[in-house]
């Protein structure tokens, strides 16, 4: 799974994107937000499993069971 601790300081995106024009660069400092606020949505989902004794794979199973 992929988590992003911390977004990257604007110093760090401005030297992998001086070649890309502002609206790319913008939209990659979006994305990244994006990215950031799932990670930590993955996170709370993990801790409300963790508590229920569940992990994502098993409530995942239980969805499919549940189905049939």
């Amino acid at each position: 799974m992929f988590f992003l601790k911390e977004l990257p300081t604007k110093a760090m995106l401005d030297k992998y994107t001086s070649d890309l024009t502002s609206n790319e660069q913008k939209s990659i400092t979006e994305a990244l937000s994006i990215m950031r606020q799932a990670s930590l949505l993955v996170r709370n989902i993990e801790t409300y499993f963790s508590i229920h004794d569940l992990s994502q794979l098993r409530f995942l199973i239980l969805i499919v069971i549940d189905r049939e």
